[in-house]
């Protein structure tokens, strides 16, 4: 095959046919894959035949992911392609490496007015009733308040999957195990988000809050 590629591009340049690079796939590529160098190729083809979505250089291509497979011998098709940061490829490629995306219902209120938005950034209060051990070694129930998570990049904000009026759906980026942490908090607790000021990303030791407890 390599050979009667190069027979043909041979014809090619020896009639005077006017020729373009194209970027092929050296393989077949995967879905969700991310692109190497290695997996592409330029070939000259005849002036007119290329894909208009096609790519004349690798370096266009080169860490994109694919969405859908590519065929070994078959153009880089644009369409075929997205990157990190592009949300018009869905939620999962604007989630940052490492982080989980996971979706908490807030009201009006505990959305700080309905004011937060994609790219803001915020700290998650929560209020639990918890159960800890007395000055006796007795286990009580008390109900505290507590800074749940901080500095946590808002993803994305819309309209509440129940229905009920003034709610909506506050989607952020947390680390797998404080994905965990928040879901037991909303499951069994009741959440608030704190706005942070722009380009803030201090934290803080803040101690958790007992009714009647001093300070």
């Amino acid at each position: 095959g390599f050979a009667v590629y190069n027979f043909a591009g041979y014809l090619l340049r020896s009639s005077g046919t006017k020729t373009v690079p194209v970027v092929f796939a050296v393989s077949e590529i995967p879905a969700n894959t991310r692109i190497t160098e290695d997996m592409l190729e330029i070939r000259q083809v005849p002036s007119g035949t290329e894909n208009p979505k096609s790519y004349s250089d690798t370096n266009k291509i080169k860490g994109a992911i694919t969405n859908s497979s590519i065929e070994a011998g078959e153009q880089v098709l644009s369409p075929r392609l997205n990157r990190k940061g592009n949300e018009e490829g869905g939620l999962s490629y604007i989630i940052p490496d490492g982080k989980r995306a996971i979706t908490i219902e807030a009201t009006s209120v505990s959305s700080v007015g309905g004011f937060l938005k994609a790219g803001d950034f915020a700290d998650i209060i929560a209020a639990m009733t918890v159960s800890e051990k007395t000055e006796r070694g007795e286990v009580a129930t008390v109900n505290k308040g507590f800074m749940l998570l901080q500095n946590i990049e808002v993803l994305k904000t819309g309209a509440g999957g129940s229905g009920a009026a003034g709610n909506t759906n506050v989607t952020v980026a947390v680390e797998p195990e404080d994905a965990v942490k928040l879901f037991y908090a909303a499951n069994f607790g009741r959440l608030t988000f704190a706005l942070r000021p722009a380009l803030d990303k201090s934290t803080r030791n803040i101690p958790a809050y007992k009714p009647g407890a001093q300070g």
